[in-house]
């Protein structure tokens, strides 16, 4: 059962347990907090004024370049049904940028909903074409989190630069170990820096204060990947400006027709590490533990 009302503050609020989840309508309806207790996971706009929370944009980048679509990223969202007091639909407004055909005449739809069994927020995104043409587009979720955590996910394969990107951005140092890659943010990492990875549906990450966020989604074959993107995608961000992580995951680049849509879900899961489990790159425990909590 959830705790408190749903509506909070003109927020979406879904807190069971000690886990909490906040979106804002009023701002992209993007989730503007997830926390266990009082310690907060998400980076926060104290970190970087535009650059907090998780938010979602349409792929590949190139249709669209910087800065995201104000339309999708940042705009409000009319919450437009709360559904059994636990579920809330927002819808976005429609994407006005004649230039960029392949975004233009779109719009998405967020709905949050909790699943009591696993103790987890689903979040369904659902792309739809509103224009005349028809538009060939991914969905991707991007999650900013603060620095110094440890970020992983699931490969048989190692990072890869994508074919025909340019330029090239700095390298994230990695590990290769227990059939994970792992990212661990340092001070010196790059600005800029970013991991391209095929993985196996899932993507997780630990903060320094061993709190685990895990992010499941439908695997993605590299064959569906948008062009220049992968399903697994790592930035970091280390300057003056703003030092944070952003955990993004992508679905398949897939074929919208005039009037219809494309759906994708992601499930959230937030813990906090069981002291017999420490946040180190390669570590079993850890990835078995991730692996307990999905199933």
């Amino acid at each position: 059962m959830l705790k408190g009302p749903l509506v909070r503050e003109n927020k979406c609020v879904w807190e069971f347990g000690d886990v909490l989840f906040q979106v804002d309508p009023l701002i992209g309806g993007r989730i503007v907090s997830a926390r266990v207790g009082s310690t907060e996971l998400l980076a926060t706009a104290a970190m970087h004024a535009q650059n907090y929370g998780s938010t979602f944009w349409t792929s590949p980048q190139s249709d669209w370049n910087w800065p995201p679509l104000v339309e999708i990223d940042t705009a409000p969202y009319v919450p437009t049904a709360l559904e059994a007091m636990s579920s809330c639909t927002m819808v976005g407004a429609k994407v006005n940028a004649a230039a960029r055909a392949n975004v233009h005449e779109v719009s998405v739809t967020k709905k949050f909903a909790p699943d009591f069994a696993r103790q987890a927020l689903v979040v369904e995104y659902t792309i739809r074409n509103e224009g005349t043409t028809p538009k060939r587009l991914a969905p991707w979720e991007i999650t900013r989190v603060a620095p110094d955590g440890l970020t992983f996910y699931g490969a048989d394969t190692p990072p890869f630069v994508p074919m025909m990107l340019t330029p090239v951005p700095p390298t994230l140092p990695v590990t290769n170990a227990e059939g994970c890659v792992w990212f661990k943010y340092e001070a010196n990492v790059p600005h800029n820096a970013k991991l391209y990875g095929d993985g196996k549906g899932w993507i997780a990450h630990v903060t320094p204060q061993n709190l685990l966020l895990v992010k499941t989604f439908p695997d993605v074959q590299a064959a569906q990947f948008a062009p220049r993107e992968a399903e697994i995608e790592i930035y970091a961000s280390n300057n003056a400006t703003g030092r944070y992580v952003e955990v993004e995951n992508q679905g398949a680049h897939a074929d919208i027709a005039p009037g219809q849509t494309l759906s994708w879900s992601v499930r959230w899961y937030l813990r906090a590490l069981p002291a017999s489990v420490t946040a180190t790159a390669g570590n079993a425990a850890l990835v078995q533990f991730v692996q307990q909590t999905i199933q």
